[in-house]
């Protein structure tokens, strides 16, 4: 899965609402947060990802499918780490997954797992997309592996990952290039996407071509959500 949309329209709620409702059935979750936007997941007493925080000391010494297999929903945050290397970080988780889920043979191996990426267009370089992250999009979900990836910028995702979505759900985008890269993968003229007001969403099925608009305005989660953007600026402006 896909979750395309511009800032503030309501892609991370709606998807914080689904991983709620569908990462308790998979044996291993693992969110890769790279703002930290979704520490309500992880709060003390109704937990549904434990946080680990990768630092440069973590980064280098983490054993993921060891660290996968013993924790098996994990929230992943990485600090201060460079662009390079939190590219490598998520290659390695998206590795582990696959490892568990196919390669490895123990007992008591995970059969399922999902791997959701928020703020996808900075863990990813749209013109060389990492082998493992590759290897997990286009033949993960065979092997139980399943993906959520979110982003803003369409434009600058590899065109892989939105290709080789099963299901895409659009939110409201208005840049131009951004439209037309989702043109590309897009059965729809994805123009439609300008007039979505907040929290409309339109879900796409890559193989049947199917596509609905829904409202994600009462989706509900029991979790909070801890957005970034808390507008100061914006309300010193009169428009």
């Amino acid at each position: 899965m896909s979750v395309i949309g511009a800032s503030g329209t309501g892609k991370s709620y709606y998807t914080g609402s689904l991983l709620e409702d569908r990462a308790p059935n998979f044996d291993i979750s693992v969110h890769f947060d790279l703002e930290d936007e979704e520490g309500g997941l992880s709060v003390e007493g109704n937990a549904l990802y434990g946080t680990l925080i990768v630092d440069r000391e973590r980064f280098e010494s983490i054993d993921w499918p060891k660290c996968l297999f013993n924790h098996r929903q994990v929230r992943v945050v990485p600090d201060a780490l460079d662009d390079e290397e939190i590219q490598e970080l998520y290659g390695r988780i998206s590795a582990a997954a696959m490892a568990l889920c196919k390669d490895l043979e123990i007992d008591d191996a995970p059969e399922s797992a999902l791997v959701s990426c928020d703020e996808a267009h900075q863990v990813l370089d749209k013109n060389k997309l990492d082998s493992r992250v590759n290897r997990m999009q286009t033949g993960g979900r065979k092997h139980g592996v399943e993906t959520i990836h979110l982003t803003q910028r369409p434009a600058l995702m590899p065109l892989t990952i939105l290709s080789q979505s099963d299901r895409r759900v659009y939110f409201h985008v208005s840049e131009q290039r951004d439209i037309k890269k989702i043109n590309k993968a897009s059965v729809f003229d994805a123009n439609r996407l300008k007039d979505l007001k907040a929290r409309e969403a339109i879900v796409e099925n890559k193989h049947s071509g199917e596509f609905e608009k829904i409202d994600t305005d009462n989706c509900g989660r029991d979790r909070p959500h801890f957005s970034g953007d808390d507008g100061l600026l914006d309300d010193a402006l009169p428009v």
